[in-house]
């Protein structure tokens, strides 16, 4: 418990005096050139920029300290952009900013170092980057008439954005959201020009209008077949994963949502693990986000046992995001996105689902602010609907922002069930004003049935209602989504079945990888043409198509690059196909956010190639007929490329690369999904699911070797041998199982027994320390002579040791960290009472572990304990003796910033006086010298104006929480 209110004091001083200012001059536009009379020349914002042509003197009278700023210019490389060089232009001083195809960046440097630039070898040239650069083109009109007056403004950098704010106050504008970098205001259109005339300034656009987007479905994502829903029935249903979802809200009292043992929202609840409200904190009687959130993942068998309507993902988890006051059909994000995400995230969410957009197809802050976020956070996904402009199937680029977002998942909608062959004649087509596809994949968005909001809190109703849109699309996607990062965090990857050791937290380009994929050509109406098309993009989603069980006559292959490639550097991976299967690979990454105004929204760009057993070379998105095709030009758009040769194509070895073309923001890391081939040759292998194992424990072996893939329509078996150094030297016999027909991966285990020994009775007697040795018999590695792998591991029965545990604190957040005496995952158990209920894990095995938790309440009391797990299973628990640990949240003032609208000089005879104040548990008032100002929570912006005397004026704000 709070025992006092806490306060945050900041002084501000201004003098006011009387000055004379120059005005800036108004923005004129040149003639422009045809980029394609010179490939090197810039297209920005419809502007065609030559960095070779000598520019005019800039003739703007500047005064005081705007004339020893730093300036911005736009720098071009004369080729892709390499780390070395790149390294050589920031020794000079400069600061480098937004990319801008081709290979340019927006620098902020002083004229001496600028000299210094232009005299680099690899330097194309320099130029200013102008006021007109950074207004929006399709705004002239929309300004010179006054059509609009509520903009986004961004500026270079999260200090810089006060200047911006401050001259829009000064022009008596009105500042009504502040993110990191960007704001929304409202201000009148002709002071525009002003604001893009500050060298602080880079980028201002339209705030545009976001609207919402708004039982066959379950087994139409998951095989295509009535009934039949494969991947529940192999144990994904959602387990272990939270899901945001940015929406109306919440009808949570309905069967779907609430949990019957009274548990409150939170991480504790078997539903909603967290609620926040940009608007108010309930849906209303019209129900779009209670609707959603059903699709998601609604859940009723616990509550009354029925299952009628639950959602794709049944036993995942929601982060529910409020975005929408009562019954309207708008809804008010933050304009920074990553504002939104960041609560979910740190509450565990890697997945958040969004079925809103506005109908501008357009690369503005929303859609930019999305791809930063995914780009800081590589493991975040995000999906967006589409849109319900498609007019038809007949009007092409009609997909609005956000889902103009490269990094994002955009969602269009097919009709249901056995008519999900077509497209819903209202969903929105691509491609993206740059050209790139979209939607990314499809989904049934067609009287989707789910949760029916009656408004009323406690009503307990649990109707259902049928609804169409891509707003229905994009969360059976985002449903799918988590039932994908279960099966790679449930380690059914590669084997098919679930294994702890194989289990790991995929990356965001991972799932979206495995998503397009397994994405289907579709036939019917309105798809535009086969894949990739305007209409359906990479096509819909089928997740049997790609997820391999074991048993199944199908292969998987993923990788999952964290170091990623810089510029010329390569990745290659060789792979056998039989050719009696379609050969697929799909490469994403998760590229660095676009510069609003760049003609092309691709930073960093690789490229991915398979060359097949004759030396045919298939680039990726080359496609002929829903096939790729030879030849063709790299893609040079997408961040999402494919290659998918048919079945009965050439049988032999195909070799895959993934190429960093123009890597300007690397390395980038990335995710290749392979489905028809193996890595599998003649030369076998065997290798172990761990490297040590417990008195108690199951042991994993794979085999690979296609030599012992005799018979191609039916599952094959190999013998193996294992023993253990002291207790079994004479070992067993273990049988493996071929994965498949025709895969050439064998699969099998045998449990190990502590310290019993008995030849033949199927068990592995095991002691400490014992080498565990396994053995298989290549008649062939590839040579023509025999072999005999083997491979090797330890029995390990002692728990870890766990000391040095400390933690450190702060107002809604703690960092417990300890030392383990050998490599184990952490694990973190904590709770407001002795009984903790609420855990968070760190799967990676590492001696100094650590776990943070956010998200905590002020000043309160928490208990805890930590284990330690090794890889053998072995547990080590420190809970201080059976009395737990113990810490206190931080009770401290709000996070207090201030501004003056006129900076610390000014001739006017007032000034608005303003900032921000934050706090986790919430800013109770903001006062300027003794008298409230006017405060919002949303983003907790304040502003009060207030009369200025001659002389020196001190003003004291105070926040209180």
């Amino acid at each position: 418990m709070k025992t006092c209110n806490k306060v945050a004091l900041v002084f501000l001083s201004v003098l006011s005096v009387f000055s004379v200012f120059f005005s800036l001059n108004s923005i004129a536009f040149a003639a422009q050139d045809n980029p394609k009379d010179n490939p090197k020349k810039i297209e920005l914002n419809g502007f065609v920029i030559d960095v070779t042509k000598t520019e005019a003197d800039d003739t703007r009278i500047v005064v005081g300290k705007e004339k020893d700023k730093n300036k911005k210019w736009i720098v071009q490389f004369t080729g892709p952009i390499n780390e070395t060089n790149k390294e050589q232009l920031l020794a000079t001083g400069c600061r480098i900013g937004d990319y801008i195809p081709e290979f340019a960046f927006i620098v902020a440097m002083d004229e001496e170092t600028k000299k210094k630039v232009e005299e680099l070898p690899f330097i194309e040239g320099v130029v200013k980057y102008k006021p007109e650069y950074k207004i929006e083109k399709s705004l002239w009109e929309k300004v010179s008439k006054k059509e609009i007056t509520t903009f986004h403004i961004r500026a270079d950098s999260h200090e810089n954005l006060p200047v911006l704010l401050s001259a829009v106050l000064k022009a008596k504008g009105e500042i009504l959201h502040v993110g990191r970098d960007v704001a929304r205001v409202k201000i009148d259109p002709g002071t525009i020009s002003k604001i893009a005339d500050l060298e602080e300034a880079l980028w201002i656009e339209g705030a545009l209008d976001l609207k919402l987007l708004n039982d066959t479905s379950k087994w139409t994502i998951q095989t295509y077949v009535p009934g039949y829903t494969k991947i529940w029935d192999k144990g994904l249903r959602g387990e272990r994963q939270l899901v945001g979802i940015g929406d109306t809200g919440l009808d949570h009292d309905m069967p779907w949502f609430r949990d019957a043992s009274g548990a409150p929202i939170g991480p504790t609840h078997r539903k909603i693990a967290g609620y926040t409200s940009f608007a108010d904190d309930y849906d209303g009687d019209f129900g779009h986000g209670t609707h959603v959130a059903g699709t998601v993942g609604g859940n009723r068998t616990p509550v009354d046992g029925g299952s009628d309507a639950n959602g794709m993902a049944p036993l995942s988890k929601f982060f529910i995001q409020d975005l929408s006051p009562g019954e309207e059909s708008y809804v008010y994000p933050p304009s920074d996105l990553g504002l939104m995400f960041i609560t979910p995230y740190y509450a565990g969410a890697r997945i958040h689902t969004n079925s809103w957009g506005a109908s501008a197809n357009i690369y503005d802050t929303y859609a930019r602010t999305a791809d930063l976020f995914m780009w800081e956070r590589k493991d975040f996904l995000a999906l967006f609907a589409n849109g319900n402009a498609g007019g038809e199937g007949g009007t092409e680029a009609t997909v609005g922002t956000p889902a103009t977002s490269k990094n994002a998942v955009s969602v269009g909608a097919t009709e249901n069930g056995l008519y999900a062959e077509n497209m819903a004649p209202f969903s929105s087509n691509g491609p993206t004003v740059d050209g790139r596809i979209k939607p990314t994949v499809t989904a049934p968005g067609v009287n989707i049935f789910s949760a029916d909001s009656d408004g009323i809190r406690n009503s307990g109703n649990s109707g259902t209602v049928a609804m169409s849109g891509t707003s229905m699309a994009t969360p059976t996607v985002a449903g799918a989504a988590a039932l994908v990062r279960q099966y790679y965090e449930d380690g059914y990857w590669p084997n098919g079945s679930a294994n702890t050791a194989d289990a790991f937290e995929p990356s965001a380009a991972l799932i979206k990888a495995t998503l397009i994929n397994s994405a289907q050509d579709m036939t019917g109406a309105y798809t535009d043409a086969p894949i990739p098309s305007t209409g359906q993009g990479w096509g819909r989603i089928n997740l049997s198509n790609t997820l391999h069980f074991f048993g199944d006559n199908k292969i998987l292959d993923v990788v999952d690059a964290a170091g990623g490639l810089v510029t010329n550097a390569t990745w290659s991976r060789t792979y056998f196909s039989t050719g009696n299967q379609a050969l697929k690979v799909t490469l994403v990454w998760s590229d660095y956010p676009a510069a609003e105004g760049a003609s092309i929204m691709l930073v960093n760009d690789l490229d991915l190639t398979v060359t097949d057993p004759d030396g045919i070379i298939y680039r990726g998105n080359v496609f002929q007929n829903g096939a790729s095709g030879c030849g063709g030009s790299a893609d040079r758009l997408n961040v999402e490329e494919q290659v998918l040769i048919p079945a009965s194509s050439r049988s032999g070895n195909y070799a895959v690369t993934v190429t960093g073309h123009n890597v300007p923001y690397g390395p980038q890391p990335f995710a290749v999904v392979v489905t028809g081939a193996v890595n599998i040759t003649s030369a076998g292998f065997i290798y172990l699911d761990k490297t040590s194992y417990g008195g108690s424990d199951t042991i994993k072996i794979t085999v690979g070797d296609r030599d012992l893939n005799l018979d191609t329509s039916v599952a094959e078996t190999v013998a193996v041998h294992i023993k253990s150094s002291t207790t079994e030297p004479a070992g067993e016999t273990v049988l493996l199982v071929e994965s498949g027909q025709n895969t050439g991966m064998f699969t099998g285990s045998i449990a190990t027994r502590s310290g019993v020994a008995l030849s033949g009775d199927g068990y592995l007697g095991v002691a400490e320390g014992d080498t565990i040795t396994v053995t298989y018999d290549d008649f062939d590695d590839g040579t023509g002579k025999a072999a005999f792998p083997s491979v090797f591991a330890h029995a390990d029965l002692t728990p870890p040791l766990i000391s040095a545990i400390t933690h450190s604190v702060g107002q809604d957040y703690a960092t417990i960290a300890w030392t383990a005496n050998e490599a184990a995952a952490a694990t973190l158990n904590y709770g407001e009472t002795s009984a903790l209920g609420a855990s968070r894990s760190d799967p990676w095995l590492m001696t100094s572990q650590s776990v943070t938790i956010r998200n905590l309440k002020e000043n309160i009391t928490y208990y805890y304990e930590v284990t330690s797990t090794d890889e053998a299973g072995n547990v080590g628990r420190d809970n201080n003796g059976g009395t737990l640990y113990t810490f206190t949240t931080l009770n401290l003032p709000p996070n207090l910033t201030v501004y003056s609208s006129n900076y610390t000089n000014t001739y006017q005879p007032d000034t608005m006086i303003y900032g921000t104040a934050t706090d986790p548990s919430g800013v109770a008032q903001v006062s300027v010298n003794g008298t409230p100002a006017s405060y919002r929570t949303s983003d907790g912006y304040y502003e009060r104006t207030v009369p200025l005397l001659m002389g020196e004026n001190l003003f004291t704000v105070v926040a209180t929480d």
